[in-house]
């Protein structure tokens, strides 16, 4: 129903300070846009990942293969994210001595990219407009060398260095670089250096695999899809911990969050026949959530303005004129999560709406902060009896807003 064009993210080179190197494509996770509604970290959780963790781990520090093909087209960029997460672990032991760097096999479209960025980014040298931009030469007894000039002088850039690579949407290699492929699955055996290389893709080997039997076969590794659960667990982990600065600070309130979660599954049921990653899932949710739960901010403030203030005895008889208004605590004294029957009302009138809002941002038609603001419910949506609310008349308008 859907055809989404992923972009790409950037990809990462392992280096293992005890003269061996291990190696690892990963080619098949997107760049997602930050969604406007919060400047929010995101942090990859490992729930539903345990069994890749650990078997992962234990592959890359006891006696890693030389080839390891990892498949995941259900959440690439979050499978790519743990296997970061992994190598940072890594890095950070005592026993492994592990240190990686990233790069970008979409945008390393030819060899001497391709080279010069694995190459620099694993002696750790960053170009500066100072210096010319130059890339890095090499210690002093290669000085002279140029590592980008053939894949031979690649394998002598990394014996100097002694490292290891990994590279993200390992299907592009196969278009833009194929003649590169079959040596980067060999890199052990040209390199005669302890190098596993990975290659992570959303597409499966055998869609990749070079022609007559030119690449070992990798150690396969294949990533279920993440559960129902998993997948709430980490969207429900994206809400703002404190109120947004970017948004009304009472759209993410604290006490909304059931709300939010009700909402989550709403949007889970509809959208996972189609896509399951967490990462556009919460796309979808930050362009939807402002409008949904603008109703509910709507009749908090009806409430709040409507509320009785008085003057206490002892100012008002000492007749100053600088007299303070308290208020009588009548009203709800906070945001609070609506009732039963108005989560449901909600969640009807608004469905319609998930899936305007999936067609659109999926394959990214639209931006979420620009689908978002075209798409508020009418005012006073919950002051009106159900009866007298068009939602029809609403739903039209959202999908003329896009067609």
């Amino acid at each position: 129903m859907f055809q989404r064009d992923f972009e790409d993210v950037p990809a990462t080179v392992l280096h293992n300070k005890d003269n061996t190197t291990n190696c690892i494509a990963d080619d098949s996770a997107m760049r997602m846009m930050m969604y406007e509604v919060a400047h929010q970290t995101l942090t990859y959780h490992m729930e539903g990942y345990e069994e890749f963790k650990y078997q992962l781990n234990s592959l890359i520090s006891t006696y890693p293969p030389s080839f390891i093909y990892i498949h995941d087209p259900a959440a690439p960029r979050v499978t790519g994210s743990v296997i970061r997460s992994i190598l940072n672990d890594l890095t950070r032991s005592d026993e492994v001595h592990l240190s990686y760097a990233q790069i970008n096999a979409v945008s390393c479209f030819n060899p001497r990219l391709l080279f010069d960025t694995i190459l620099n980014a694993l002696a750790e040298w960053s170009p500066s407009w100072e210096e010319g931009c130059s890339n890095w030469s090499g210690p002093a007894e290669f000085q002279g060398h140029r590592f980008n000039e053939s894949f031979d002088a690649f394998l002598h850039g990394l014996r100097a260095i002694r490292t290891s690579i990994e590279t993200k949407r390992a299907e592009r290699l196969k278009e833009t670089m194929p003649e590169l492929l079959v040596p980067l699955s060999r890199l052990s055996e040209l390199s005669q250096v302890d190098i596993t290389t990975i290659l992570f893709s959303d597409v499966r080997w055998e869609q990749i695999r070079p022609s007559l039997g030119a690449a070992p076969d990798p150690y396969f590794i294949d990533i279920p899809p993440l559960s129902k659960q998993a997948v709430l667990t980490r969207l429900l982990s994206l809400y703002p911990p404190t109120p947004s600065t970017i948004v009304d600070a009472n759209t993410y309130h604290p006490n909304l969050k059931p709300l939010y979660n009700q909402f989550l599954s709403t949007i889970y049921s509809i959208c996972s026949p189609f896509t399951a990653d967490p990462d556009e899932l919460a796309y979808i949710a930050a362009a939807r959530w402002p409008g949904f739960v603008k109703p509910v901010l709507d009749e908090y403030a009806r409430h709040r303005n409507g509320r009785i203030w008085e003057v206490p005895e002892s100012e008002a008889e000492d007749g100053s004129d600088d007299i303070e208004l308290y208020e009588i605590k009548a009203g709800a004294p906070e945001v609070m999560p609506p009732a039963e029957d108005t989560r449901m009302r909600l969640i009807k009138a608004f469905r319609d709406s998930f899936i305007v809002a999936l067609e659109q941002l999926y394959p990214r038609k639209i931006s979420a902060l620009s689908w978002s603001q075209v798409n508020y419910p009418p005012d006073n949506f919950l002051s009106k009896p159900p009866n007298e609310v068009d939602y029809r008349e609403w739903r039209n308008s959202c999908l003329l807003h896009h067609f």
